[in-house]
């Protein structure tokens, strides 16, 4: 175990790091970039096992933090995985992106993989904004659906919000 924090970001950003680069070398050759979300999500898993086991503190709450990060990580990795990436077409937030960059794609995609990776050794990332301008453009029930459905608690539509024209139950800021 390490009593040093900094040591402990320090090695989660070497091994996201490179892991990263492992991704973004197999985004070079496939031409998607699409894999990036699988590898943040199964990097969060793998890293709360790494801080687990390397850091101070209660073993309990090491363990507890560690099962259930790690169990969202692989479930949400897995279902990316499954749902958005294999056999599926690139991913079209990551489509414009190499469109708008052109030439520097490859590039630009190597600095944007490793962010990725520093939000992986903070666990903190939200790819909304794009997630959902993609979901505007690419389907045409995705305006009702956010008009009707909670930002906060994603609870499915209620019965008579179809009948009344839809009730904006999103939580804005």
């Amino acid at each position: 175990m390490t009593g040093s924090f900094l040591a402990l970001l320090a090695l989660g950003a070497l091994l996201a790091s490179a892991a990263m680069t492992c991704l973004w070398a197999i985004q070079v050759r496939s031409r998607d970039a699409s894999h990036v979300d699988v590898g943040w999500a199964t990097g969060i898993a793998v890293l709360a096992v790494v801080y687990a086991l390397l850091a101070n503190g209660s073993a309990g709450h090491r363990v507890l933090a560690a099962g259930l990060a790690t169990i969202w990580g692989w479930r949400l990795g897995l279902y990316l995985l499954r749902d958005r990436v294999l056999g599926k077409e690139a991913d079209g937030r990551y489509r414009a992106l190499r469109e708008k960059w052109g030439a520097r794609a490859d590039r630009n995609f190597f600095l944007f993989f490793q962010f990725q990776a520093l939000f992986v050794v903070f666990f903190r990332v939200t790819g909304i904004p794009a997630t959902e301008a993609q979901a505007l453009r690419s389907r045409a029930d995705y305006a009702d659906y956010q008009r009707t459905t909670s930002v906060f608690v994603p609870l499915p539509p209620r019965a008579d919000d179809a009948r009344n024209g839809g009730l904006d139950r999103r939580v804005t800021s």
